[in-house]
């Protein structure tokens, strides 16, 4: 169609806005080329359709992803507990090959002079009390040794033991806080200890580890993070 024409469309003699702009003086070429910018604008308003919104994934592609993911949850689970309990027998095979010196260990820290003594140190405000340090080092020493492979030390107790440890000996300026540089010496000896005594209780009475686990047994895995 031609808006800026001669004005009058040929088969109804109706007046076109072509006549209109004739009228003010609009010249027949800038009629023409006006006319075509119409069209092309008319043309491009066509083609353009509104974009179609993307198709989400199906209900069996839905169902497959969920399916998958709790194979791999499953799997992975799977994974983490057999390398667990793979570490777990390796903790009680090491346990047992050093029964000797892990009983040995027991008896020198359960004796007058490496336990009774310096527990009673404590209360009677001895510089005595910091010879638990050395013990406490002796012991987790020891303990580490018959870990297996990748099974750093349990994070509470790591924090028992560097407070317990860190002193570095006994300074005379400590006596004005007995209590708060004194005090987790003696906590980190007694955990100690206490991993030590069932290192050697379950390592002689266990043949294989327990499903039932006996409670010692239980602490004695957290110090290794096998819980």
């Amino acid at each position: 169609m031609n808006y800026f024409g001669n004005g009058v469309d040929d088969s109804s003699g109706y007046v076109t806005p072509g006549n209109v702009l004739n009228d003010i003086g609009l010249s027949k070429s800038t009629a023409k080329r006006l006319t075509a910018q119409v069209e092309a604008e008319d043309k491009a308003k066509k083609k353009k359709k509104p974009a179609r919104k993307a198709k989400g994934p199906s209900a069996a592609s839905k169902k497959a992803i969920v399916e998958a993911a709790l194979k791999k949850l499953r799997d992975d689970s799977w994974a983490r507990y057999q390398r667990r309990e793979d570490l777990t027998n390796a903790l009680l095979r090491n346990l047992k090959a050093k029964m000797p010196v892990l009983e040995e260990k027991l008896a020198e820290y359960t004796g007058h002079w490496n336990y009774e003594d310096p527990i009673y140190r404590f209360y009677h405000g001895s510089y005595k009390a910091y010879y638990l340090q050395d013990a406490t080092r002796d012991i987790v020493g020891l303990l580490a040794s018959c870990g297996p492979d990748s099974a750093p030390m349990n994070e509470d107790f790591k924090r028992i033991f560097e407070e317990g440890t860190r002193a570095g000996g006994f300074k005379m300026e400590y006596n004005r806080d007995w209590h708060g540089n004194t005090r987790p010496i003696v906590e980190a000896f007694l955990h100690a200890k206490y991993f030590l005594e069932m290192a050697v209780k379950y390592g002689k009475e266990l043949e294989e580890p327990a499903n039932c686990l006996p409670s010692g047994w239980a602490g004695l895995l957290y110090f290794y993070n096998l819980r």
